[in-house]
C-alpha cells in the first residue's frame, strides 16, 4: 500500500486536451484567460484527448446536426 501511494505522488498531473472532432483544432486558454481554438500540428506526448465541436464548426454544421433530447 505504501508503494502505491508513493507511485501516485510521483506521477505528473495529466492534462486533458480538447479537440474539435470536425476541424481538429485544439481549445487553449489564452493569456487573457479566454478560450481560443488554434491549429496544432503536433500532439506528441498527449495521452488524454477529448472531443467536442468548436463554435465555427457548430455554426457550419448547425443545419446538418440532429440532436434528440
Amino acid at each position: 500500500m505504501v508503494n502505491l501511494q508513493k507511485e501516485r505522488s510521483e506521477t505528473k498531473p495529466r492534462t486533458m486536451v480538447v479537440v474539435c472532432a470536425w476541424c481538429h483544432r485544439q481549445r487553449v486558454m489564452g493569456p487573457d484567460l479566454n478560450l481560443y481554438w488554434i491549429e496544432v500540428e503536433d500532439r506528441q506526448g498527449t495521452t488524454h484527448v477529448t472531443h467536442t465541436i468548436c463554435p465555427t464548426c457548430k455554426t457550419k454544421m448547425s443545419g446538418q446536426l440532429k440532436v434528440d433530447y
